[in-house]
């Protein structure tokens, strides 16, 4: 009889250790798939911030090409700027008193 026992002791033994084979082998796949989750999580972070990093990069010199082009539009929009460009570059000129002519209606 003590025979039997043992028998029955170690089948439950291995239905036992069956089911915690089991139970931790979900555990470990549970496991290894979060890691690989966290694994690629992390990858594409990093990739996010170097394209955020570059598109910051461009927005900086795009600023200063405004600035640059604010302040050059200012100057082009000075009259003084203006007359001279108009005097040296085109040849224009202010016309004589005698060529102004006033049309009334």
């Amino acid at each position: 009889m003590p025979k039997a026992k043992n028998k029955s002791a170690d089948v439950v033994a291995d239905v036992v250790s069956l089911r915690w084979l089991g139970g931790n082998s979900l555990l470990l796949a549970g496991v290894l798939l979060s890691a690989v989750a966290v694994i690629q999580t992390t990858h594409e972070c990093r990739q996010h911030y170097a394209t955020l990093q570059s598109l910051q990069s461009a927005e900086w010199s795009m600023q200063e090409v405004w600035g640059q082009l604010i302040l050059q539009e200012g100057a082009v929009a000075n009259h003084d700027w203006v007359e001279n460009a108009a005097m040296e570059q085109l040849q224009m000129h202010s016309p004589a008193a005698s060529d102004i002519k006033v049309l009334w209606r």
